[in-house]
């Protein structure tokens, strides 16, 4: 894969890399690994999704800027997001997790959240651990700082410290970047619990996911904070596997993301079908209130407060400019009434095509009334926001409706209707 780069809120370089098809899918990795510690796991998945994979910040091919904060870390993520082009799946692991929760409170474009062995909180450790990591770090022994960590901190089982270092890529010399990272990530968390009110903007399908085997304290700690606070969150383990099941089985842990994941691509189709069955009757609705029943009273219904509407006549800005359009036309036409004949949208637009007709019995652009019935048939084009129409475009022949009221001169309508030009001396 081809390494990317974007430039975060603070001017910080965040790497990443992408490859497959599909959906974008995010890996964010936890504390003192980089990109590289997913191992096998991000490639079982790119024939479904186009899976991405970051290097967060101060570890791998990305920068570090001279401040450190969770809301930094939170605009690494939405820029990777928004450089995949929204609306991302993401993937964390430990303290990714807690940087992927802090990405969506933050309401980036998150699909779903699978969180692969939380980590919440570093309330549960004791206070002196980062300072003590420090010292072995200063002394050049990184992987006593490491092994210190995993051993104090509560995130792994004594057993699984040694097959956690012994899993990480290169010898320790060339990982003291990582793990000059593990003392900030503690220390910015200490007091970092997810509060309900917080976690109640996150509208994205949650996956809790751990290994089968009894998670760590810390771990499971966080679980029992998380679960309630979540709105729309799920639990789920693997049977027989630990915290290292990433390196240890890719495919088994890819198999229940997948699950997950197709069930979320499966309910937002029947979103997205659902939205768009909605969206073409908002517009049939309005036409059939507003237009064919005059309930001018019914605008704010149907019209965002920025609405506007672009005709042959000129733009209309807002509900009062449109409420005048349409009382204009009334007058001019007093027995007005607009026929939908086909419909269609999806989540986001519409249009319909439509015959309209009336007797021009008012003065119309300046013309007196002619008793004469006019058809007029046409498109109108929407873009729908919030389940209000904020956008149309009605396209009609204008020249048509005033070919009917016959007040165009004999040359023009022969043009009109593909005839000769009158000839001229």
């Amino acid at each position: 894969m081809k390494m990317e780069q974007v430039i975060s809120t603070d001017g910080t370089k965040i790497a990443f890399w992408r490859r497959g098809t599909g959906d974008p899918l995010l890996f964010i990795h936890g504390t003192a690994e980089s990109s590289e510690d997913w191992g096998e796991l991000p490639a079982v998945l790119e024939s479904d999704f186009t899976v991405a994979v970051m290097d967060r910040r101060g570890r791998g091919q990305s920068g570090d800027g001279e401040e450190y904060s969770l809301d930094l870390e939170a605009g690494d993520v939405a820029a990777v997001v928004d450089a995949l082009g929204g609306k991302a799946h993401i993937m964390a692991r430990s303290f990714g997790a807690r940087v992927a929760l802090e990405a969506a409170m933050r309401e980036v474009d998150i699909q779903s959240l699978i969180l692969f062995e939380p980590i919440h909180t570093s309330r549960y450790m004791p206070a002196d651990l980062p300072s003590r990591i420090e010292e072995f770090l200063h002394a050049s022994e990184v992987a006593a700082a490491c092994e210190l960590f995993f051993s104090e901190s509560g995130l792994l089982a004594p057993e699984d410290v040694i097959s956690w270092l012994n899993s990480l890529h290169g010898p320790w010399t060339k990982r003291t970047r990582h793990a000059e990272t593990i003392p900030r990530e503690i220390r910015e968390i200490r007091n970092g619990l997810v509060s309900l009110k917080e976690a109640l903007v996150i509208e994205a399908p949650v996956l809790l996911l751990t290994g089968g085997e009894l998670p760590s304290k810390l771990v499971l700690k966080g679980l029992k904070k998380l679960e309630p606070v979540l709105p729309n969150a799920r639990r789920e383990s693997i049977p027989g596997q630990s915290y290292m099941a990433v390196q240890d089985a890719p495919v088994l842990v890819a198999k229940h993301m997948l699950s997950f994941l197709l069930e979320q691509q499966g309910r937002t189709a029947l979103e997205q079908q659902t939205r768009a069955k909605e969206n073409k009757n908002i517009l049939a609705t309005f036409i059939d209130q507003v237009w064919n029943e005059g309930r001018l009273d019914k605008l704010d219904d149907y019209l965002t407060d920025d609405y506007v509407e672009h005709t042959a006549f000129g733009d209309f800005q807002g509900a009062d400019e449109f409420r005048a359009f349409v009382v204009t036309m009334h007058r001019a036409f007093p027995d007005f009434q607009c026929r939908v004949d086909a419909v269609t949208g999806d989540a986001d637009q519409v249009a319909c095509r439509y015959t309209a007709q009336g007797t021009h019995d008012g003065e119309f652009m300046g013309i007196l009334p002619t008793g004469n019935h006019t058809v007029i048939e046409g498109c109108i084009f929407g873009r729908i926001e919030d389940g209000k129409l904020a956008e149309t475009w009605d396209q009609f022949d204008i020249l048509s409706i005033l070919d009917s009221l016959e007040v165009l001169p004999e040359d023009s309508v022969e043009r009109m209707e593909g005839g000769p030009a009158s000839p001229t001396s």
